[in-house]
């Protein structure tokens, strides 16, 4: 299904013809075997000559258009993608194998074994997950080893994951929606139904889980810093209730804004995303903007801002203006994972040239000259 994946992506399906096998005749043919020893699929006929094992078929099909840099621009990059590749075959198809079997009456279920295979998913996930909470894709873009996991990892979110374990793996569980609804893919593997509660193999037992919650310890909150500074005239609450009170966005705001804000109790910034380069595609773009933005939960008491995304593909540029409570840049801003990936500079709006600025980024369907693809809001 990858290497189907990989056609579709690059543009080379129509070049290729698809056929279907039954399998245990006419792969057992004399025919076939003296081109395919092994007697398995996916199996590829070129005009160069037989190919099989999936990963190599990748290569080939990958090859008709280096455009799209499936494998990955670089040598580096090629290696990388070979290593995500090996780490789906080797730490995750097995186990899934182990569970997919006895849903379709190949093996018998057996309790040890499916508990075996699930603890082998579990791991894997949990380094996906740490690798995913800074990353999009596997390898920077988008590549082949990402249509390896998709096509893997479907039958988990379809059959094995319940809720309660997708949520423990929410980095990975983004990515493959992120992946799975793309069209090239859904075309494919069609639509995605992801499963609420496990679906019992026959012959298992599904024991629903239980959340169990802990006696609640009442401690004394320690105050934020924030909190002590002397009393702001203004609420940020207020303003972004204002701000929304039509939508998309009330035309009227700003006059009323700058003539009552607290400027003595907040501060505000501009912030530029530093690698736009990465952004080869507008959902690429959208989805690491939304990411920083659902990381940036705690903030959302001591902040109010925008983030939009501009230009056209190979050429996007992202940057916002936010407002924090107090003179600084906010810990709790300074804490997100990505933080590091954003400069921060102060915006002085006592200039009319300032709040131009900061007007423009919330409100113009073009800043900096360049054309708004979408906003996301920090509120």
């Amino acid at each position: 299904m990858k290497c189907l994946i990989a056609a579709q992506y690059a543009g080379v399906a129509e070049q290729i013809e698809f056929v279907n096998v039954q399998m245990g005749v006419d792969n057992r043919t004399p025919e076939f075997l003296a081109k395919f020893p092994l007697g398995k699929v996916p199996a590829l006929e070129t005009p160069e000559g037989p190919i099989f094992e999936s990963d190599a078929i990748l290569r080939y099909i990958t090859g008709l258009n280096t455009s799209k840099n499936l494998f990955g621009a670089t040598g580096y990059q090629q290696a990388v993608t070979q290593q995500w590749l090996d780490f789906v075959a080797n730490e995750l198809e097995p186990f899934v194998l182990m569970l997919l079997l006895p849903h379709f009456n190949i093996t018998t279920f057996n309790e040890a074994v499916y508990t075996k295979a699930k603890e082998g998913v579990f791991k894997a996930f949990a380094i996906l997950e740490t690798h995913l909470k800074t990353n999009t894709f596997l390898n920077g873009n988008l590549t082949v080893a990402d249509f390896a996991f998709v096509t893997v990892a479907k039958f988990l979110y379809t059959h094995i994951l319940n809720s309660v374990v997708q949520a423990e793996y929410p980095s990975v569980k983004r990515y493959f929606l992120t992946v799975a609804n793309q069209p090239w893919v859904a075309k494919v593997m069609g639509a995605v139904a992801v499963t609420v509660d496990e679906k019992a193999a026959p012959g298992q037992k599904v024991v629903k889980p239980k959340v169990v919650v802990a006696p609640k310890v009442v401690e004394e909150k320690k105050k934020n810093p924030l909190d002590l500074l002397p009393p702001a005239t203004v609420r940020l609450d207020d303003v972004k209730r204002s701000f929304f009170s039509e939508r998309p966005f009330n035309p009227n705001f700003f006059p009323g804004f700058w003539e009552t804000f607290d400027f003595e109790g907040y501060s505000f910034w501009t912030l530029e995303y530093m690698y736009p380069e990465d952004w080869d595609h507008d959902y690429v773009a959208d989805n690491l903007v939304s990411g920083f933005i659902s990381r940036c939960e705690a903030t959302r008491k001591y902040s109010f801002g925008v983030l939009s995304v501009r230009g056209e593909e190979g050429k996007f540029s992202g940057s916002g203006v936010i407002i924090f409570r107090g003179k600084d840049i906010i810990d709790e801003m300074k804490d997100v994972t990505d933080y590091d990936e954003y400069k921060f500079a102060p915006l002085d709006v006592s200039t009319a040239e300032g709040k131009k600025i900061f007007e423009s980024n919330f409100c113009d369907n073009v800043v900096n000259g360049e054309e708004v693809k979408f906003r996301r809001w920090l509120k």
